[in-house]
């Protein structure tokens, strides 16, 4: 059996319990995991007019290991695209510690998601960013990728 810090389903499960309690609960921001941009949730019969989707990418599992997600910032009826920018605000402050660290890093709660106890800490630690993108239904949205690393016992 392989341990809890090397197994993606307990990296997955703490950063999207990380957004969800930050970006859903606190920021009421719709979140989408995993699905395509040109399907934006539903909600109350409505259109949403921005939500953040969460997609997972490419990760290596050694004794520092790494996880990449793409974070797509997504806002619609924005001609200007400032929702858009206050948007990007929101989500990069929840990336990174802005508490003086001279990282600056945050550091997301590492958890065993089968009991919900932590067992680590994963480190956001290379953020990138595309321009402004509009989609082809007039949508506007941003890319934030996303590079984290937490120790693994593999």
């Amino acid at each position: 059996m392989i341990d809890a810090t090397a197994k993606q389903v307990n990296v997955e499960s703490s950063l999207k319990k990380f957004f969800v309690d930050g970006l859903h609960t606190t920021e009421g921001i719709e979140l989408v995991f995993d699905r395509s941009l040109s399907d934006p949730p539903i909600v109350d019969n409505q259109a949403v007019t921005k939500w953040v989707t969460v997609s997972f990418g490419n990760s290596e599992y050694d004794d520092l290991s790494f996880l990449t997600f793409d974070l797509f910032c997504c806002t619609r009826k924005d001609p200007e695209g400032y929702k858009l920018a206050q948007l990007r605000d929101l989500v990069m402050g929840y990336l990174t510690d802005a508490d003086g660290t001279v990282t600056n890093m945050r550091v997301v709660p590492f958890y065993d998601a089968t009991s919900w106890v932590v067992i680590g800490g994963i480190v956001i630690s290379q953020i990138q960013e595309t321009g402004n993108i509009v989609a082809v239904d007039g949508s506007k949205y941003k890319i934030i990728t996303c590079t984290c690393h937490f120790a693994s016992k593999v």
